[in-house]
């Protein structure tokens, strides 16, 4: 890895080779004046080409300085070093540009971990970062600029595991991979690490001119490596087979925890700023791993549809929510409205509507405390039989809203025709308008634009004081976002609607 210290040095060579040249001219000018219009043309132009080559290196060598300064802070925390070994972000540019250069050669991907499960038998995380803190200063060494053997190889650490792109023949491969491996047991031995010491290897095989973008190539490395360790093998080298089988395990994953009921239902309240009292609430689910912990939606949800799953884990929040409503009715606790997220494949089910009503009328739940939630790619996908399916959601009392309004298929004149109760304007908007002009504009106009057309207008991730101010001024109805509450467990949720200081009286919002 190039050091700052090499930038400058070489910095100072081009300034010391200028000066030279320019004393050189400078005599020869003096002694031959004749051609001084061409000497000083020459010159001008030299002076020129310095100037631009100094403010590069100036600018290059501020921007490498917050790089590394970012780098030294991530690896004082990750491996107890004040280095400026490689994260994954800095690898993956460097690899991209190093590939360039030799594209026409075949090489690999290797990711390696120095723990089994990148973890110890007695839980000691700091003993862990310690021993990767040493082995990444073994790798720097290795790899050092002065060994013209490696310097085709670039490397990086990224959440507990190693990853190193080397452009090699197969032999040169197998002879690193073995030097590697016997030096981090020479490392654990020799600084006594009382840990669980066992590398296993992921290897991809990149052909010249590959197909595949880095971040998958990466991707495919590790797989190989998770593979390698389940397998007890030291070297597994990738092929596509593993990704079909990932799949499946994934999806039979998901499969039997549906079976093992552990997924969970959470509820975001949402806040109304014209009556400044909670009118209702979202339903979020989350999966409760044993193995992952609580895992959010955005890892299994796109699997589960794949997988022909998501109808299961729709009809379960659903069948969730109204339990709940209908033991909150029961013991006389305060009821609100929540919406559900249903995905395309649901809403354009052909017993869709029917499995909605049959359900709520299996818990006794009225229209008036369901709401249904769709994204704009869902209407996007068929207008004329999202407006029929919509209307006669609506004609059983039921409200539908648009999710995410803003992210994906916005069309101002389109959403006129669509029959809805409430638009929700996607969080990414909301982020930056207290700091950006340009944003608040945006927001406003989507708040006026709702408000103009008789829906309901719900800002989604408003997660501050400030935020909060600029929206009441625009007039927006409803806010749902951290600032108000979290998604939390129902008996949270409850607790949340029966004392909060939010609606009381006297609190700035």
């Amino acid at each position: 890895m190039r050091s700052l210290k090499s930038r400058l040095i070489s910095f100072y060579i081009a300034l010391g080779i200028f000066i030279a040249l320019f004393i050189t001219l400078i005599l020869f000018l003096t002694f031959l004046p004749n051609i001084q219009i061409w000497i000083t043309s020459l010159l001008t132009l030299l002076t020129l080409a310095f100037g631009i080559f100094a403010t590069i290196m100036f600018f290059n060598y501020n921007s490498q300085k917050n790089v590394n300064k970012d780098l030294i802070e991530e690896n004082k925390y990750n491996l107890h070093r004040e280095s400026v070994f490689y994260n994954y972000n800095t690898f993956v540019s460097k690899i991209s540009s190093n590939w360039e250069k030799v594209n026409s050669q075949d090489g690999y991907v290797i990711a390696f971990s120095c723990l089994r499960n990148n973890g110890s038998l007695n839980n000691s995380a700091d003993r862990a970062s310690e021993l990767n803190g040493v082995v990444s200063d073994y790798i720097c060494d290795l790899f050092a600029e002065n060994k013209p053997d490696y310097k085709d190889y670039i490397y990086c650490y990224n959440r507990g595991t190693f990853i190193i792109s080397a452009i090699c023949n197969e032999n040169r491969l197998n002879s690193l991979i073995a030097e590697i491996e016997s030096n981090i047991y020479r490392i654990a031995k020799e600084n006594d690490f009382r840990l669980y010491i066992q590398p296993y290897f992921g290897v991809y095989a990149r052909k010249a001119y590959d197909t595949r973008q880095i971040h998958e190539m990466i991707a495919c490395a590790s797989l190989s490596r998770e593979i390698a360790e389940r397998n007890f093998e030291t070297i597994v080298m990738f092929n596509n087979s593993m990704l079909e089988n990932k799949a499946k395990e994934e999806i039979e994953e998901i499969s039997n925890a549906i079976d093992r009921q552990e997924f969970v239902v959470y509820y975001q309240a949402k806040y109304c700023l014209t009556t400044k009292r909670f009118n209702s609430s979202e339903a979020l689910v989350r999966w409760n791993s044993p193995e992952h912990g609580l895992v959010s939606p955005m890892k299994f949800i796109d699997k589960a549809e794949n997988g022909g799953l998501i109808h299961k884990i729709d009809m379960f929040v659903f069948e969730q929510v109204c339990k709940d409503l209908n033991e909150s009715k029961r013991k006389g606790r305060r009821l609100l409205p929540v919406s559900v997220n249903f995905s395309l494949y649901e809403f354009y089910g052909q017993n869709f509507i029917d499995d909605i009503i049959n359900t709520m009328e299996k818990y006794n739940i009225p229209p008036s405390l369901i709401q249904l939630e769709i994204t704009e790619g869902t209407t996007g996908v068929n207008t004329f039989l999202s407006i029929a399916i919509i209307k006669k959601i609506r004609e059983y009392g039921i409200k539908v809203l648009m999710d995410d309004f803003g992210v994906g298929y916005s069309n101002f004149n389109n959403l006129k025709n669509m029959p809805f109760d409430a638009i929700k304007i996607d969080k990414s908007f909301i982020d930056n308008i207290v700091e950006d002009e340009k944003s608040r504009q945006i927001v406003k106009f989507m708040i006026e634009f709702i408000k103009e057309t008789g829906m309901e207008a719900i800002a989604e991730g408003v997660d501050n004081q400030n935020q909060v101010d600029i929206l009441k001024r625009f007039r927006l109805d409803t806010i749902q976002g951290f600032f108000y509450s979290r998604p939390i467990p129902y008996n949270e949720y409850e607790a949340l609607l029966a004392n909060n200081n939010f609606e009381k009286k006297g609190l700035k919002i």
